[in-house]
């Protein structure tokens, strides 16, 4: 669908640059569209790295890329090994896509690298997936010192309320942005989520001037707080926005220019 739509917006000659998807499976094969037809593409959100790593001289973003996600959790659980040393053992569950494979990948290499040892490694296709009880099941009976998962909502919400349900409790449990940032994700497993850690672009309470009247103003105006991707995309709007200003043109190669220019 994604390749379909971006095949069908490249031939409106009006349209100077586009801007998505949020999903990082989608993304892949619709920038890889406009890229053979030189169509300017900023990837806000999506953060798979191969977005970025194919040599493409039209797409860009501005966003954190999975494999800065895997390094900065697995510096983190060496923070929570300094203060309990017996911490070794993990494991990995995670949505079978681009976001959650690619993240998974990173873990694999990260974890192996700073001495870990994983325990169960157990991938799922999230749009097929109804139950976790298996896969919960392995995971209480693999006993990791860690849990990380990558998930979408719906999952991210089934498989939380799945290991309360089964009393499963590794001294950690670290998520990954996706369902667990959606604002509907915490309405649905309450103090199901108590004790979980989440890598996200944003915080309702990060310390950066602006920021709490943005989330102010965006609260009043959805009736919910900002979440990670929402202020990707709202920042991706602003630079190329910058890049509009600076190009003073929309023509691809000037724009092109302004946006490789762009010092953030």
């Amino acid at each position: 669908v994604g390749v379909t739509d971006t095949e069908r917006m490249i031939t409106d000659k009006s349209i100077v640059i586009l801007d998505g998807a949020h999903l990082s499976g989608v993304t892949l094969p619709a920038t890889a569209v406009a890229e053979k037809n030189h169509k300017l593409w900023f990837a806000a959100v999506p953060v798979d790295d191969r977005i970025t790593e194919r040599g493409f001289k039209y797409v860009f973003r501005i966003a954190e890329t999975s494999g800065m996600r895997a390094e900065t959790q697995v510096k983190f659980m060496n923070d929570l090994r300094k203060k309990d040393p017996s911490l070794k053992t993990v494991a990995i569950i995670n949505e079978n896509s681009a976001y959650g494979s690619g993240i998974a990948q990173h873990w694999k290499a990260a974890l192996a690298k700073n001495g870990y040892k994983v325990v169960l490694d157990e991938s799922y296709d999230a749009s097929k997936t109804q139950d976790f009880t298996t896969i919960v099941t392995k995971v209480k009976q693999a006993k990791p010192d860690v849990l990380l998962m990558a998930s979408y909502t719906n999952d991210a919400i089934l498989l939380t309320n799945t290991i309360k349900q089964q009393k499963v409790k590794p001294k950690a449990i670290i998520v990954t942005s996706g369902g667990y940032d959606a604002p509907s994700y915490l309405k649905n497993v309450g103090d199901a989520a108590a004790n979980f850690f989440d890598v996200s672009a944003w915080n309702v309470d990060v310390n950066r001037p602006g920021s709490a009247a943005l989330d102010k103003k965006f609260l009043k105006k959805y009736h919910e707080h900002l979440t990670g991707e929402t202020v990707k995309e709202y920042a991706g709007i602003y630079t190329i926005a910058n890049a509009l200003e600076r190009a003073a043109s929309t023509d691809t190669q000037k724009l092109r220019q302004a946006l490789l220019t762009t010092n953030i």
